[in-house]
C-alpha cells in the first residue's frame, strides 16, 4: 500500500505552534509516508494555472491502493482539489485536525463549511475527546482518533545548545 502526505512546512514555523506541521511530517516519513510537495508560486494568472498543473500533475503520479495524509484546515483551493483527486482514484484519506477556526472564531457558517470537508474524509485525527466530541455530532459514522497531547520534537538550534546558569535574573 503507497502512504503519502501533502507537504505544508512554513519556513517560518520553527518556534510557533505551525511546527507542528513539520513535527507530523517528520514523523509520518519516518514510518514509510511520501512526501507530496504542491508549489505555491507567486500570484499571478498564469501562476494559478501553473499551481493547478502541478496539482493535477501530483494527482496523476500517485498509484492507488494508498492513503494521503492531509493537515487540517486545508487551506489552498488547490489543495483542496487534490484532496478530490485522490479520493476519486480511490485513495483514503487520513485528516489531522490542527485546527477548526470555525469553532475558535464562533463562526458557524465556516464550522459549517468545514464539517463538510471533514466528512469527506475516511480518518479524522483531532487534539482530545471535547473536540472529537463536537465533531462527532456533526459528522456521523466516521473513525475519529484523538491523541490528547502533542509534543515538539526537539529542535537542534543553537538556543537549545547553550549551557544553561543558574541565576536570580528575570527575563
Amino acid at each position: 500500500m503507497n502512504k503519502y502526505f501533502v507537504s505544508e512546512i512554513y519556513p517560518d514555523a520553527l518556534y510557533t505552534a505551525g511546527s507542528q506541521r513539520e513535527d507530523i511530517e517528520e514523523i509520518l516519513q519516518g514510518i514509510g509516508y511520501s512526501p507530496i510537495h504542491i508549489n505555491t508560486p507567486e500570484r499571478s494568472l498564469f501562476s494559478w494555472f501553473t499551481l493547478y498543473k502541478n496539482v493535477i500533475i501530483n494527482a496523476k503520479k500517485l498509484t492507488p491502493p494508498g492513503i494521503v495524509f492531509f493537515h487540517f484546515p486545508i487551506r489552498s483551493r488547490a489543495f483542496r482539489i487534490f484532496f478530490e483527486l485522490v479520493r476519486k482514484k480511490g485513495f483514503s484519506t487520513i485528516v489531522y485536525e490542527i485546527d477548526l477556526e470555525g469553532l475558535r472564531e464562533g463562526d458557524k457558517q465556516l464550522l459549517d463549511y468545514e464539517m463538510k470537508w471533514l466528512k469527506k474524509s475516511n480518518v479524522i485525527i483531532t487534539q482530545n475527546k471535547i473536540k472529537k466530541d463536537q465533531s462527532s455530532q456533526s459528522i456521523q459514522n466516521k473513525q475519529i482518533i484523538t491523541y490528547e497531547m502533542h509534543d515538539y520534537l526537539q529542535q537542534k538550534n543553537e538556543i537549545f545548545q547553550k549551557e544553561r546558569k543558574k541565576t536570580t535574573e528575570i527575563i
